[in-house]
């Protein structure tokens, strides 16, 4: 419905910065290039999508401990101080089962965050408890509500758009 050819893409490219950054997160290729999305949803918000995602913002190592207070939660020993403002939030959490030889992701909530130390609730496989007493996990991060993506979809039309633009310049 109301299909109309796109004009000024060659100008839209040129309106968006690409930067080159590190990611956090080891399974990513080191230096990326891309587009930082907030910039592009202040000109473009048809290429930016929203929505909730896990985050590798914390990204370390820790060691779980059982909770004195309460057999429900479970202390995340981390070497850092942790930031409060994680409490509430979902976290995802790596863990690896020497039997079955086999590495889990885990999503729990947390409670507190106590300095170095962050409460959260144990996580379960079905019934069982699937946390190990001095287990040593891997804390991924956080689950953020607002996270923006550039649909890359999207973008690459764009790019097609600016290419054909210049070929029309150059005939």
């Amino acid at each position: 419905k109301n299909i109309q050819p796109v004009v000024n893409a060659l100008q839209a490219l040129d309106d968006i910065r690409i930067v080159s950054y590190e990611h956090i997160d080891v399974a990513q290729p080191p230096n990326y290039w891309g587009v930082i999305a907030q910039e592009v949803e202040g000109k473009y918000p048809h290429l930016i999508t929203t929505g909730k995602e896990f985050l590798p913002n914390i990204y370390k190592d820790a060691v779980a401990h059982h909770c004195t207070d309460c057999g429900c939660f479970v202390w995340l020993e981390m070497e850092e101080e942790q930031s409060p403002t994680m409490v509430g939030k979902a976290i995802r959490l790596y863990t690896y089962d020497e039997e079955e030889k086999k590495e889990y992701e885990e999503h729990t909530d947390v409670v507190k965050v106590d300095g170095k130390r962050i409460k959260v609730k144990k996580w379960k496989k079905g019934e069982e408890d699937r946390y190990v007493a001095e287990e040593r996990v891997f804390v991924y991060g956080t689950c953020e509500e607002d996270v923006r993506t550039v649909d890359k979809t999207q973008f690459g039309l764009l790019a097609v758009s600016a290419c054909q633009e210049l070929k029309h310049q150059t005939e």
